[in-house]
């Protein structure tokens, strides 16, 4: 911490540099402990708001997922939605240490975290989580348990984690994974290994725009190729847009590579990159 605080006097915090030269030594609040008292004053500050607001809601849902964190423990996140001023809101409440992982622990720590923070779960009209057995089971599962107690929370399944799935399983589709495979070839092709072909692919970009702008039409506004990432289906999807966009550009820079297509450029090419991208 000492050293953030060093940098920020550093770059001009005079409050912050004034406070330091004149206060005492006792009190430059940059101990640790006096560091998580604050943490923890804001932290019970910003839970009080959102109880605040939940109950003047009255009604809410209840959002709830495992992780496991960086020591291998598993955690429980517990968010509420409730609507303020005609608006859904979504607030993470507290973090939950899970001892187990069964439906009727689960359920029964969702119940104490409520009842610790101050909210009545008899006003609780809905639960949100994934479909692991622990959670949905009709049984012994955890919506099923905190249902037993509180019938008007009705369970659904989260529209995010069902989005994830039908990509997940999309994927294992035979068109789909040829249409992947062109922009994943074409990202490592561009991205990974020649600084040479990534300034081709400027130079197209750039003459492409030309052509807009002569057109009257809009410029491309991505600046290069993405990699496609294989977890994050936010960033695969701006992947494939920037892909899109940048489509024509890419044929161009393909063919110039491959000697499809003269410029007034001198630059040559390898062997494996003409063959490449002949090839896509």
């Amino acid at each position: 911490l000492a050293w953030l605080v060093n940098f920020a006097v550093q770059s001009g915090d005079s409050v912050l540099k004034e406070h330091l030269d004149r206060c005492a030594k006792n009190a430059t609040y940059m101990s640790k402990t006096t560091q998580n008292e604050l943490l923890a004053c804001m932290a019970e500050e910003l839970l009080a708001t959102i109880v605040t607001a939940v109950k003047a809601s009255h009604y809410f849902a209840i959002q709830a997922d495992e992780v496991s964190d960086v020591s291998g423990w598993e955690q429980l996140g517990l968010s509420l939605r409730y609507v303020k001023d005609n608006t859904p809101v979504e607030k993470l409440v507290q973090f939950v240490a899970c001892t187990s992982c069964t439906g009727s622990a689960l359920c029964s720590e969702i119940r104490t975290a409520l009842n610790n923070i101050g909210v009545d779960e008899a006003n609780c009209r809905a639960q949100g989580y994934d479909r692991a057995g622990a959670m949905t089971g009709h049984l012994n599962g955890c919506q099923k348990l905190f249902r037993d107690q509180v019938p008007l929370a009705h369970y659904f399944h989260c529209s995010s984690h069902q989005l994830n799935l039908a990509l997940t399983k999309s994927c294992a589709v035979r068109e789909v994974q040829c249409m992947l495979s062109d922009p994943k070839a074409l990202g490592v092709f561009f991205i990974k290994y020649s600084l040479k072909r990534q300034r081709t692919m400027e130079a197209s970009m750039e003459a492409e725009n030309a052509k807009r702008k002569a057109a009257n039409q809009p410029p491309i506004r991505a600046q290069k190729l993405k990699l496609l990432c294989e977890t994050r289906w936010v960033e695969r999807h701006t992947a494939l847009t920037d892909f899109r966009e940048l489509y024509p550009a890419v044929v161009h820079c393909l063919q110039v590579i491959s000697g499809q297509v003269a410029t007034a450029s001198n630059v040559t090419y390898d062997g494996k990159s003409v063959t490449e991208a002949n090839r896509s």
